[in-house]
């Protein structure tokens, strides 16, 4: 076990495993080289396939060491921090998840799955910008994903509405109909045809990437795919 990591990053990547994680490759590529986040944060299993400056595990590492044993030999070998529920001997790099504190900066407790404990702690570092991939949350039957996508959807609103902070969403993905984006905007339900234009408000300061869907503190905006490849709603797992 280890201490809280006193880290504190303006623009972070949150990455999980559904479809919309491999536009973090793409983007990197566009980039060549000029990453315009601090850090990359793993949800679960994501920490085993992609390089992070922390990994969020939230539920119990010794009862899921019993029910996947790889998943805990997985966890027990770590070497970044992992932000847990419970911090363990036998998961050396462990840190309890300082669930006290960020509940009294978000002032609720809406954490119904990994994704959203990790907006959460981003609010109280004081982060800035969130790039969310691979939060897709679009799962056949599982009730459980649909309450995590709504509670991430939440503090996804409360972080724009109140601490001002930039959230990036892939095109590909399915959280806030990311995926439905056409010619920059969503298509508006129950309009058999759509209006020609609305005033959206201007999207934030800073170059926005082509291929995303980018809901600053300000409004919302988004602009087509560069790759057709990308686009749909794609099934995956958080």
């Amino acid at each position: 076990m280890i201490a809280l990591p006193h880290s504190h990053p303006k623009s972070v990547v949150i990455l999980a495993m559904g479809r919309s994680r491999l536009d973090l490759m793409a983007e990197v590529v566009a980039q060549k080289g000029g990453i315009p986040w601090d850090e990359v944060w793993a949800i679960n299993h994501a920490g085993f396939v992609y390089q992070h400056a922390l990994c969020f595990a939230m539920d119990d590492l010794r009862q899921m060491a019993r029910g996947w044993p790889h998943y805990g030999r997985q966890m027990g070998l770590a070497t970044q921090p992992v932000l847990t529920s419970r911090a363990y001997p036998e998961f050396p790099t462990s840190v309890d998840y300082p669930i006290r504190e960020v509940v009294a900066v978000v002032g609720d407790d809406v954490f119904q799955n990994t994704v959203g404990y990790a907006i959460g702690y981003a609010l109280w570092v004081g982060v800035k910008e969130l790039w969310l991939y691979g939060c897709d949350f679009t799962y056949a039957d599982r009730h459980n994903a649909d309450q995590g996508g709504q509670a991430a959807a939440y503090l996804i609103g409360y972080a724009r509405g109140r601490f001002g902070t930039s959230i990036y969403i892939p095109r590909s993905s399915t959280l806030l109909a990311a995926h439905t984006i056409e010619h920059g905007r969503r298509p508006l339900y129950g309009y058999a045809e759509q209006p020609a234009s609305l005033a959206l408000p201007p999207a934030p300061a800073g170059a926005r990437l082509p291929h995303q869907a980018d809901l600053g503190p300000d409004g919302a905006q988004a602009t087509d795919s560069l790759s057709e490849a990308t686009l749909g709603a794609e099934k995956g797992a958080v």
